[in-house]
């Protein structure tokens, strides 16, 4: 069996102190992972310092480039407010409330709601909550007709 050392502190990496290290950066879109480079410590130290910087620095790149990080996420871009003070933040390609936003109008017994959620997840969120408090609301249905 071959032994392997740490690169940057040469620690023999054992069982307790081995660690998976991205090559590319996880929150710049990297999935290619190696282990056996660094012990967990060292590892650590250089996430928390060099990489961190790193990716807060490319964070607005991968926002705009819509990226996603290896958990499936887009970095989110925080945007501005627009004339009438909604606010909006760029999403990849896509600009997007900040907020979800949530509407609902009374027409005598009938009620009407309006959903704009940022992503699907969110949007099914919303409408499992919404159905607990009303039950006629087809959760799979809204999702279908959802746009």
């Amino acid at each position: 069996m071959k032994l392997h050392t740490c690169y940057l502190c040469d620690t023999l990496i054992t069982a307790e102190n081995k660690t998976t290290e991205h090559i590319i950066l996880n929150a710049i879109g990297g999935r290619l992972k190696a282990g056996y480079l660094l012990c967990r410590s060292c590892n650590s130290t250089a996430g928390h310092r060099a990489d961190a910087a790193l990716a807060k620095q490319l964070e607005a790149l991968m926002a705009l480039l819509g990226i996603e990080r290896e958990r499936g996420d887009i970095p989110v871009l925080k945007g501005g407010k627009s004339e009438d003070g909604k606010e909006y933040d760029f999403h990849g390609e896509k600009i997007v409330p900040s907020k979800p936003v949530f509407t609902q109008t009374d027409e005598g017994t009938k009620k009407h709601i309006s959903i704009s959620a940022r992503s699907i997840r969110e949007m099914e969120a919303m409408l499992r909550s919404l159905a607990k408090k009303y039950p006629v609301i087809d959760v799979a249905e809204a999702m279908k007709q959802s746009v």
